[in-house]
């Protein structure tokens, strides 16, 4: 009879632990963020990683980089991506780039500064609105030039691979 009652008591616990671990809430789907806290209208669906991506994420950066003059909009789906590098704001260059996890990070870029870029992993895009001719300009880590985007370029935006880039100088 002890016997019966311990296994009796053993199923219980393991229903109980069962039933906690199929009721956990999930994580919501973090809404996209400005570092500058503003354009509302850059606000992700709201509609979640696919399961187990997540853990793979990463963050894209750059340094230096000059708030609130620019800005990073972060955790965009593929067309809120597409929108902004197809109507990236004048006299500006638009970088996308992923974050492992379907979602994309835009970066708004207004100064011409040289640029160090961590977690530039894959492919991307940029967008060059610039005047005067300015070129966005892509460096290998020895700072020997990669690639050139010129100004108003065709096709608009311009794809990228950005594993072997480790500098960009917006202007």
């Amino acid at each position: 009879m002890k016997t019966r009652r311990m296994l009796s008591l053993l199923a219980v616990v393991l229903a109980l632990t069962a039933s906690l671990v199929t009721a956990a809430p999930a994580q919501a789907a973090q809404p996209t963020t400005l570092t500058d806290g503003s354009a509302s209208a850059l606000t992700n669906k709201g509609q979640p990683s696919p399961t187990g991506i997540a853990a793979m994420a990463w963050t894209p950066s750059m340094s230096p980089f000059y708030s609130p003059a620019e800005f990073a909009g972060r955790d965009m789906s593929t067309e809120e991506r597409n929108y902004w590098l197809n109507n990236c704001p004048p006299q500006d260059a638009c970088v996308a780039v992923g974050e492992g996890n379907g979602l994309h990070t835009v970066f708004f870029i207004t100064r011409c500064d040289q640029r160090t870029l961590s977690n530039f992993i894959g492919d991307g895009a940029v967008t060059n609105t610039q005047i005067d001719n300015a070129q966005v300009v892509l460096k290998y880590q020895d700072g020997t030039k990669v690639r050139t985007i010129d100004a108003n370029s065709k096709p608009t935006p311009v794809r990228v691979d950005w594993d072997p880039i480790y500098y960009l100088d917006p202007c």
